[in-house]
């Protein structure tokens, strides 16, 4: 463009800090403002341009009025005059107007302050003044490049016209002249501001920065960039946060230590483990202060703290989704927590220099046998009945839930085809990403935070013996420590494939991007990885709360009912649940299941997969059909003749019950379960009186006895409607001159 060169950050700072010299700043402002709008700099005249290139005298007569030996010290002044006198007043006076600060603002000379600024739109000043080649803009012009090119459903454009004012706001403020000056503190609000609009967008600008280089991490939204993920707190941390009994907190560091190199270094277990002995120390130091060490604690002051567990489980428990909500089986942790600490540490101290000598108890005080307490057996009873209902509910709400999912994502592919905006992109995203939540958690059976940790590294080819490919999924340990591996199926297949697939679409690549994660379960960042999940709408991280709230909104739209009527929530877990039944019912053997699942004991097994009322039926439906086919002869299962038929018809109009006929029309629907004495439809046979009148004496026999005895009144009251049918059956009988039913069937032989 021109031959004159921009001035540099030196350059400019010497000038800000030197001593105020009108003629040399206007010179200098007057010549530059004057070459910006030359025809060689901007193509075409702006008559706007012009007169903003005028009112540079204004401009520095307002600097002579202020005190400051430095331009930046004028500068602070005069700020403080414009917001007080002239910002926001609509003055039209031309040394009032905003042009009069424009060009040394473009220049860079001067710093404008965050409350000074607020509510100009700088972007339009940069690109009014300033050609393309100049620093400011070029540096904006290409941030804006970087927002352009972001996901089409992820941002609108609102939101990336609001994002590059953001940055043009943050660079003036902050007199940044490069992107990599920009900070992660720059797109959070300080402390007590007011939500203002600037920083609308800067979830966008985020996005550019971490697509540039400038951020070396994944793209954050705001919650999540305001509010870090705090990383798990160090054992001693975990201990000193508890705030231990003096006797106690050394001894309880000494375990978690060893427990974390011996048995588990899950945080979760770990932090379970604290919890629990937590509430038992303090009780020893509430209700035995005169203990002052682990060794001393003897049984009866583990029995004592039993009855106190209960107590406190059960007023500070929430009502569980099965129902079941008493707190005794939390009660059942801290007890269990506690027998597993004396049972460790007296093991551990029988080691040559065993740190654990001098608190190791001479006996165990808790055993496993003394746990067994029938409020908590009854509990867990409680909660494996309501689990069963669970699963039974599933087995038999599922199968619509995916459906809708199903047809849910091809309805949103339907309406891409005709219409590719923003909205519809984005409303087959959030169906695709519903139905791939289900189907990779049901036929995968993964924990929802075994799946959340999914990579594509995690998916195996595998070659056997004969040449033929398959495929594994390593699913990463969440429990136990132990990783496994899962047979990919044409169904789990399909659903890995079309995640993969969806996610390299969103981002236009080949490839998925490795994006960085944070495990919320255990607490600690992950390395960065091809993560599946990724990308719904936003360049980052699915969170479990979307898969969550994806399943519920399923469920609910599906209309799933609990066998009460209630709404049913699906949860992550409850697909688990359905992949076990599912297994176990069409054959898979439990101990299949349990590698599959990844449980440590088979038990396991059988409490989350029950057997599906479904089975029983059919497995009882085969066993009678083979008694009755041993019985009467295999012909019972040769086809009817035509005889046979009309013989079945004819006996169809009325039906011979023996002791009467009944009038109800065959396939019409009984309301009495065909409790048929008493029943208007129901006529009595004449010669069936002497059986009504034998019934009806050990009836009245068999109710004295029962008043006799004192039984329930339920009881009683069923015995007295049944000798009340008796009663009506024999008055209706004794009514007819003639046996009725006799000559009803010599009707129908006629």
């Amino acid at each position: 463009m021109s031959e004159r060169q921009w001035p540099d950050r030196a350059f400019v700072q010497n000038l800000r800090s030197a001593c105020y010299d009108r003629e040399v700043l206007e010179q200098l402002v007057s010549d530059w403002a004057s070459h910006l709008n030359t025809a060689a700099v901007r193509n075409k005249r702006n008559p706007q341009a012009y007169l903003i290139t005028q009112g540079v005298g204004h401009f520095f007569d307002h600097l002579d009025q202020f005190d400051g030996k430095t331009l930046a010290d004028r500068w602070m002044n005069f700020e403080s005059f414009w917001i007080k006198n002239v910002k926001g007043r609509d003055l039209t006076a031309a040394r009032f107007r905003n042009s009069i600060f424009l060009p040394p603002l473009m220049l860079r000379l001067v710093v404008p302050s965050d409350d000074f600024i607020g509510g100009y739109r700088a972007l339009n000043w940069v690109r009014l003044l300033l050609p393309p080649d100049a620093p400011l803009r070029a540096l904006l012009e290409n941030l804006a490049v970087a927002i352009t090119n972001l996901p089409n459903m992820s941002y609108s454009q609102t939101v990336r016209v609001s994002a590059l004012h953001l940055a043009t706001r943050t660079v003036l403020i902050n007199d940044y002249w490069s992107l990599s000056d920009f900070q992660d503190s720059d797109l959070l609000h300080r402390r007590g501001e007011r939500k203002r609009r600037f920083k609308f967008g800067s979830d966008a600008l985020d996005a550019a920065l971490c697509t540039m280089g400038v951020f070396n991490r994944t793209p954050l939204r705001g919650i999540v960039r305001e509010r870090r993920p705090v990383v798990a707190p160090t054992l001693a941390e975990m201990v000193r946060v508890r705030q231990l009994p003096d006797e106690y907190r050394e001894v309880t560091r000494l375990y978690l230590e060893a427990y974390q190199v011996r048995i588990s270094s899950r945080y979760s277990t770990l932090r379970s483990k604290l919890q629990g002995l937590a509430r038992f120390w303090r009780f020893m130091k509430a209700c035995y202060p005169q203990i002052a060490s682990t060794a001393a604690i003897r049984p009866e002051h583990i029995q004592a703290y039993i009855p106190h567990s209960l107590a406190f489980a059960r007023s500070n428990c929430r009502s569980s989704p099965s129902g079941v909500g008493q707190g005794s089986t939390t009660a059942n942790h801290d007890l269990a927590t506690a027998r597993t600490f004396f049972s460790d540490i007296s093991t551990w101290s029988s080691e040559e220099a065993s740190p654990f000598r001098e608190y190791a108890p001479p006996a165990l005080p808790l055993t496993f046998r003394e746990t067994q307490i029938p409020e908590i057996s009854q509990a867990f009873r409680q909660q494996e009945a309501a689990m069963t209902r669970r699963i039974i509910d599933l087995e038999r709400e599922m199968p619509r839930v995916r459906a809708l999912a199903h047809e849910q994502w091809q309805a949103a592919q339907d309406r891409i085809a005709n219409d590719d905006s923003r909205e519809a992109l984005r409303s087959e995203a959030v169906a695709f990403w519903n139905w791939a939540f289900i189907e990779l958690l049901v036929q995968s059976g993964l924990r929802i935070e075994e799946a959340h940790n999914l990579t594509v590294f995690d998916i195996l080819r595998r070659t056997d013996n004969s040449g033929r490919a398959y495929f594994l999924l390593h699913v990463e340990p969440s429990k136990f420590d132990k990783a496994r591996l899962i047979p990919i199926g044409d169904s789990l297949g399909k659903v890995l494939s079309e995640i993969i697939i969806h996610v390299k679409r969103f981002y236009g690549l080949d490839l998925v991007p490795p994006i960085d994660h944070f495990d919320f379960h255990q607490q600690q960042p992950l390395p960065r990885a091809p993560y599946l999940l990724q990308g719904r709408t936003r360049p980052h991280m699915i969170g479990r709360s979307t898969i969550r709230a994806g399943l519920v909104e399923l469920s609910r739209k599906a209309g799933a009912r609990r066998h009460d009527g209630s709404r049913l929530d699906i949860a992550p877990h409850d697909c688990r649940r359905v992949f076990a039944s599912e297994h176990l019912n069409n054959g898979t053997p439990p101990h299949v299941l349990r590698a599959l699942l990844g449980h440590e004991r088979l038990d396991t097994v059988m409490i989350y997969a029950k057997l599906y009322p479904g089975t029983l039926v059919e497995e009882y439906r085969r066993h009678v059909r083979g008694v009755y086919q041993t019985i009467h002869g295999p012909e019972v299962l040769k086809a009817p003749t035509a005889e046979e038929w009309g013989a079945l018809e004819r006996s169809c109009g009325l039906r011979d019950m023996g002791t009467h006929l009944c009038a109800l029309p065959a396939g019409d629907h009984c309301p009495k379960g065909l409790v048929c004495l008493g029943c208007v439809h129901a006529q009595p046979k004449k010669a069936a009186l002497p059986l009504f009148e034998k019934m009806r004496a050990n009836h009245s026999r068999e109710l004295a006895r029962a008043e006799a005895r004192h039984e329930p009144l339920g009881q009683l009251a069923s015995r007295r409607l049944e000798l009340a049918r008796l009663d009506q059956a024999v008055r209706r009988a004794n009514e007819l001159s003639v046996d009725v039913a006799q000559a009803m069937d010599a009707a129908l032989l006629a």
